[in-house]
Order: C-alpha cells, then structure tokens, then sequence
C-alpha cells in the first residue's frame, strides 16, 4: 500500500504535469481566458510529449536506464534536450504573440536547468521536488489563497522520492531548496525591478 501510494504521488507530481498546469494558470491569469489557457497549455502538452519520446529513445539507445533517468550521470543529456524545448517554447510564445508571464516562465525554467546541471555534478538533486516546490511556492506568491496548501505536498512528493528509492533525504532536501530558493530570487528580483 505504502509503495502504490508512493508511486501515485509520484506520477501526479511529475514535473511534466507541473509545467502543463503552470502553463495553464498563468495563461489565464494573464489573459482571463479560458481558451487561450487551453491552447498555451496545449503547446505544453507537445513539447512534454516530445521529450517523453527523447526518454523512451534514450531508454532504448541504452543511454537512460528509466524514464526517471535515475543515474545522476545521465541526467546532462536530457537536461540539454529540456533547455532546447524550453527555448522552442519560447519561440513560439513569442512568435505568436502569447503571454510574456509564460516568456518570464520560460527564462525562469532555463535558470533552473543550468543550475540543477551544475548541482547535478555533486548530487542527484530531485527534480520532481524541486519543479513542485517551484510551482506552489510561485502560485502561492503570486495568487495566495488556496496555493499555500499546496505548500504541503512538498513534503509528501519528497516522501514518495525517497519510499520508492530514487533519491535519498539529502537529494529531496536538495531538490526543495533549490526549488524554492530560485523562486524566491526571481520574486525579489521581479518585484526590486517592477517587471
């Protein structure tokens, strides 16, 4: 019972889903419609597809050894193919003219990446934990409300990390921090700068 639970939490708390729900809120933040929040989210579904099929490739290339490239030494490949995902992104943000929160977004992902890259080189931080603790502490600065509770599932997503072997304490610990310190930076930053 303790693993399947782990293993849900997990799933749900994929960093693919962080960033299509994150896509989300903040296109409709941004615009207050729905549409265009479906759309934006759409085009986030694509690029989380299209490096799903880069796992399943390198799966099969014998370059990652799962899907959650466990091995800290095969992260770099895929934390590359990510950062190049990320700038398409962009591109098409600003190519078609879409919410330039999602552009801070995506500058703000690619800070992430470079870091998780250089700490990579002494731990495996988390990702999963790091991506969510991004994402609740972004919404729950930025909109309140109900997004401080999600500030709980911080411990939870670290917890089903660790049950299920795929980090350690001090990778959770690492992975959370660093979530939470870059968004916290950016927030300072946004705010001293009034962008």
């Amino acid at each position: 019972m303790k693993n399947f639970a782990a293993h849900a939490i997990s799933f749900i708390c994929h960093p693919s889903f962080v960033a299509i729900l994150a896509t989300f809120l903040i296109t409709l933040h941004s615009y207050k419609n729905l549409t265009a929040a479906f759309m934006w989210a759409f085009v986030m579904v694509f690029i989380v597809l299209v490096v799903f099929f880069f796992e399943l490739y390198g799966i099969k290339k014998g370059f990652f050894s799962d899907l959650d490239v466990s091995k800290r030494n095969q992260r770099r490949p895929l934390f590359i193919f990510v950062f190049m995902m990320v700038i398409i992104f962009m591109g098409s943000i600003y190519l078609f003219h879409g919410p330039m929160d999602l552009l801070a977004g995506g500058i703000y992902i690619i800070a992430g990446i470079v870091i998780f890259i250089l700490v990579n080189r002494q731990i495996k931080a988390s990702v999963h934990v790091g991506a969510l603790s991004a994402f609740f502490v972004s919404m729950a600065l930025l909109f309140g409300g109900i997004f401080y509770l999600g500030l709980l599932f911080i411990p939870l997503i670290s917890w089903s990390r660790v049950v299920l072997h795929r980090h350690t304490i001090p990778e959770v610990v690492v992975g959370a921090s660093l979530g939470i310190s870059l968004t916290v930076v950016i927030y300072i930053v946004i705010q001293y700068f009034n962008l």
